[in-house]
């Protein structure tokens, strides 16, 4: 009798009851779940969650024997399935969807799996049999032309798509894969009627309206002057969603990312802060908001949110990163310190975030910490552009040039041969600027005039070449053009001034010079000693000794300089 029972109460009839125990004796089945019972593991696992009773189908099919057989192949799915046993788990399932290919929840779900394991083949074996049954859904044509466009059968993926659309126009996922296949043959016109198409769809479900605003907002850089269109007809997809008044809160985060994407940034943000205020622990909106006022540069509120993140958790290695980041643009060189080794603490593997610090620590004049920063990158990659270059500021910075120019040259070397677009215009000045305090001033040249020729107008570059020449007191008239073009950019700018001013002494233009000087000393946020040392050198030139004097004391209680306290002296010993 017990021999008997154990064998009359199977696995495969304990499966079959838990799932009638699961299904209350209904007959209805529900859209597949998202989630698994890997995932969570106090679910059902998604075979029992995604039907409420065996399939109606599999109730009426005339052939006990393939009735049985389906039965056997889900319910031992599902064995496998609570076993966590996913391949195996799939074999059954896809055998019991061949039995009962009417079933389009297991047929679909089972077509996906086979998409996502890349293996198309028996997806589209599957969906070709769902596809034949009488009365099968546009969703059925619309996988299937999925899998055909995935096989590359474009004659047989767009004819799916057509059926799935002539069945149910607001298949938007038939609509989405017929515009692709019409933009990747160039048949550009065609792509946009169809999308056109699917904006002229009414329906009271705003998922339809973010699927559709999805689609546009991927294809409209392949619209060319078109693009604009289907710009705004993302932006009316999106009002609509709106207008529904969407409850389920992963829809009106999906409003939010695509207004984002077409430049509403504010709409954006608005959602986005409307889901905090509802929710303040929802995952990762913080981010969301703060991106958005990254990109619609309110730096101000991006921070505040950036803070909150970090307040709310202190493990988050992006948020402190972000905040390196807009505290280094603001020039609070002190706190992006803290930010970026607060992130390294975190995620020491993140290798941008330690030229992101040397750099800071170099700003902050701490060249030295920089170097230690850079140090512990140099023991797993020796050789790094960023490495040299980050390496050559901060010797550059402790004025050691001969070390800096040598980590110049590697990073050049290195650029050169692997990564050209390094080779810029900031790189180019900065070899040269080395050069130049080196005494090797026809290498310094040969470096600004590479940095000119990629950025002809920039006025840094053309002030500090002029000055080296005027300084030396070489091709004066070039260097005062340089000089004049770079104050035309920069106007009020001291240093242009002075770089004007000692052109025009060096030119013998004395009252000129007097005035630039006069007004660069004016304009400087700071008492600066080599503006009171070329206005003492101007007045001397104008004959005015009392106020040389005076200019250069002034240059030297600022600092020391021999060079200033000898024309001191020598204005003194004047008779």
């Amino acid at each position: 009798m017990l021999q008997s029972q154990k064998s009359w109460r199977s696995p495969l009839f304990a499966i079959l009851s838990v799932l009638l125990l699961y299904s209350g004796g209904c007959a209805t089945r529900r859209v597949p779940s998202s989630g698994s019972a890997a995932e969570n593991p106090n679910s059902k696992p998604r075979s029992i969650a995604r039907f409420d009773a065996v399939s109606p189908a599999l109730k009426v099919q005339s052939d006990p024997e393939k009735r049985a057989k389906a039965y056997a192949h889900f319910t031992t799915g599902l064995v496998y399935e609570w076993k966590q046993e996913s391949n195996e788990a799939v074999k059954h399932f896809y055998e019991a969807a061949l039995a009962d290919p009417g079933n389009e929840d297991l047929v679909l779900d089972v077509a996906r799996q086979f998409i996502q394991r890349k293996n198309p083949e028996k997806a589209l074996f599957l969906l070709t049999k769902a596809a034949d049954q009488p009365g099968a859904s546009g969703a059925v044509d619309s996988w299937l032309g999925v899998v055909h466009n995935q096989l590359s059968h474009n004659v047989q993926a767009i004819t799916a798509f057509r059926v799935a659309l002539k069945k149910d126009p607001l298949q938007i996922l038939a609509s989405q894969g017929l515009a692709q296949i019409h933009f990747g043959s160039g048949q550009v016109r065609q792509a946009i009627k169809v999308l056109e198409t699917a904006t002229h769809q009414t329906t009271d479900d705003p998922g339809y309206y973010v699927n559709l605003a999805d689609a546009l907002v991927r294809y409209r850089n392949l619209a060319g002057p078109e693009g604009s269109r289907l710009k705004q007809w993302g932006i009316d997809a999106l009002n609509n969603a709106e207008k529904l008044k969407p409850g389920d809160v992963g829809v009106r985060q999906r409003i939010a990312e695509r207004y984002a994407d077409l430049g509403l940034l504010e709409k954006a943000s608005d959602i986005y802060a409307q889901l905090l205020k509802e929710n303040p622990s929802l995952p990762a909106v913080r981010e969301k908001l703060a991106d958005v006022y990254l990109r619609n540069n309110d730096k101000k509120r991006a921070i505040e949110l950036l803070e909150g993140i970090v307040r709310q958790n202190p493990n988050n290695p992006q948020a402190y990163y972000l905040l390196g980041v807009l505290s280094s643009e603001t020039k609070n060189f002190k706190k992006a310190i803290e930010y970026f080794q607060k992130t390294l603490l975190l995620n020491p593997g993140f290798e941008p975030v330690y030229y992101d610090l040397a750099g800071m620590q170099i700003s902050d004049d701490q060249p030295t910490a920089a170097l230690e920063t850079l140090a512990s990158v140099r023991e797993r990659m020796p050789q790094t552009f960023l490495l040299e270059f980050y390496s050559a500021l901060a010797y550059g910075r402790m004025k050691q040039y001969p070390q800096a120019l040598s980590h110049l040259s590697r990073a050049e070397v290195i650029a050169t041969a692997s990564e050209t677009n390094r080779l810029t215009p900031v790189f180019f000045f900065e070899v040269g600027s080395t050069h130049e305090r080196m005494g090797e001033y026809g290498e310094a040249e040969k470096y600004f005039r590479k940095a000119l020729d990629l950025a002809p107008n920039d006025p840094e570059t053309m002030n500090y070449l002029g000055y080296m020449w005027a300084d030396r007191g070489l091709k004066l008239e070039e260097s005062r053009q340089l000089i004049e073009k770079a104050l035309k950019l920069d106007p009020e700018n001291p240093a242009y001034l002075d770089s004007e001013a000692w052109v025009l002494y060096k030119l013998k233009k004395h009252k000129d010079a007097l005035a630039h000087i006069l007004k660069a000393i004016s304009l400087s946020p700071k008492p600066d000693a080599t503006l009171y040392d070329h206005m003492g050198d101007i007045y001397m030139g104008l004959n005015q000794a009392p106020k040389a004097i005076e200019a250069w004391k002034k240059s030297l209680a600022i600092e020391a300089n021999d060079e200033v306290r000898k024309k001191l002296e020598a204005a003194y010993s004047r008779p």
